[in-house]
Formats: structure tokens, sequence, C-alpha cells
């Protein structure tokens, strides 16, 4: 499907936007299959680190989940800042961000509808006809109901992760191209984008459980709340540098608390 619409758009509107079509669906299906890969990984991991206690299994747990997020929007912010320091034009980025688009939608809906046709078929047969419970390693079924589970939950949660970061910075960049038409504005965004991952590892490290938490939230807050507060020490550095001798129709001090507005509302959801 990719291929063909890849083509139509050689086609109608040129080579470079086929060519960002096709690297924007190749990263969403290669953020897919990376989501995929470690999730399956960090399931039997997790299930090990059970039988020593709550906090070991949540450690592995988020170290697995946050490998494949760092990895996801890693690709994500490569290939937009790749992409438009290859073309210089953000036309082509929104073709990358419908190709991403495009994978996401498969694997989400696709997915979505193999595991409920697996759950679905799993749970007659077991049930109804051989009398056995839900999820019994004895029904066959019930591997393809975790295959799906796989698909659906990982595979396509990274997809859409991969999209929606890709489509929030292409977006930022299509606003201020034609809003702003000056270059340092445009990539704003992306210098935004970088200093947000940083962010999000140092936090990520300062996660941990210990042996009497039994409210798991907590360390996670705890790494959400010095993620935010590190990114907005960011956010501030980088547009005192970056916009400090332009001429615009806002304040550095006004465009610093929309990030940081952006930044709470968020936590709050």
């Amino acid at each position: 499907v990719a291929v063909v619409v890849a083509a139509i758009l050689w086609w109608q509107l040129g080579s470079m936007m086929a060519v960002g079509f096709l690297i924007g669906a190749f990263l969403s299906a290669l953020a897919g299959f990376i989501g995929m890969t470690i999730a399956v990984r960090a399931n039997v991991r997790t299930a090990e680190a059970a039988k020593e206690g709550l906090a070991p299994a949540f450690e592995v747990a988020f170290r697995g989940g946050a490998v494949t997020g760092f990895l996801v929007v890693g690709l994500g912010i490569i290939g937009v800042a790749g992409m438009y320091a290859w073309t210089h034009d953000v036309a082509t980025l929104v073709a990358l961000g419908f190709g991403g688009s495009l994978i996401s939608v498969f694997a989400r809906v696709g997915g979505g509808i193999y595991t409920k046709a697996a759950d679905v078929g799993a749970d007659l047969v077991g049930k109804v006809e051989a009398g056995i419970p839900e999820d019994d390693p004895r029904n066959p079924a019930v591997i393809a109901d975790n295959v799906g589970d796989n698909v659906g939950d990982d595979a396509g949660m990274a997809a859409d992760l991969f999209e929606t970061y890709v489509v929030t910075a292409v977006a930022m960049m299509l606003l201020g191209s034609i809003i702003f038409k000056q270059e340092t504005l445009i990539v704003y965004p992306l210098a935004l984008g970088g200093v947000s991952i940083i962010a999000s590892i140092i936090g990520s490290l300062f996660v941990r459980a210990g042996n009497k938490t039994k409210y798991l939230m907590g360390p996670l807050y705890i790494g959400l709340g010095i993620s935010a507060v590190l990114a907005i020490a960011g956010f501030w550095w980088v547009t005192q540098n970056m916009l400090v001798d332009m001429v615009l129709p806002f304040t550095l001090t006004q465009l610093i608390w929309a990030t940081v507005i952006g930044i709470v509302v968020t936590g709050l959801m």
C-alpha cells in the first residue's frame, strides 16, 4: 500500500514527496518493530523479576518502556531533522508525516481487529466448547490472542507514538514557515524536542521503587517532575540563545511561558 501511494505521489507531486512518504512509513514500521521486540523481551524479564517482589518487576517494566519510548522519539526527531536538512522544504515533511500515519493506522486498526477476533474465538472455544478457563495455555487460540495483544498494544502503540510525535513537530515547523518564514523559527521546535528528550532521559534515571513502595505512581511522578523542571530550564536556554536577536510579535518571556503552560497541562493530564 505504501509503495502504491508513493508512486502516486511521485507522479503527482514529485520524487521528493514520494521519498519523504516512504521514509516516514519505514521509520514508523521500524518503531513498531522495535516496540514489539522490546516488549516481548521485557515481558519475560518482568515476570521473572516479579518473583523477587513488586519493586524489581516495576523497574524492569519501566526500563523496557523507557527504552522503547526514547528510541521511538529519537527516530522521529532524526527523521524530521534529517529530511529537513536534506531538502530544506517543509512540504516534504508533510509527506513524511503522512507516511508515518499510514503505518500507524494499519498497526492500530489491523492489530485491534486481529486481537479482538482472536480473543472472541479463544473464549468461544475455550469456555463454551472445551470448558476451560480464559487464557488457559491448553487452548491454542490463546497464543493467537497474545500475539494480537503484542501487535496492537506494543507495535501499534510505538507506531502511534512515532506518528503523533512527527506530525506535531511537522505542524509546528509548517506554521513557522508560513507565519515567520525564517529558518531559525522553523527549526526552533526541533531544538525544543531535543531538549525534551534529554530532560526525559535524565528524569527517567530518578524513577526508583523501593522494597516498601506500594503506590507505583509516586516514582513515576518524581521522574515526571524532574523532567519537567529540566525541560523548562532547557527551553529557557534554547530560547534565549536562538531567538534573542530576532524581531518577533511577542516577547521571549511570553514564549517561554507558553512552553511552561504546555508542560504543566501535560503533567496534569
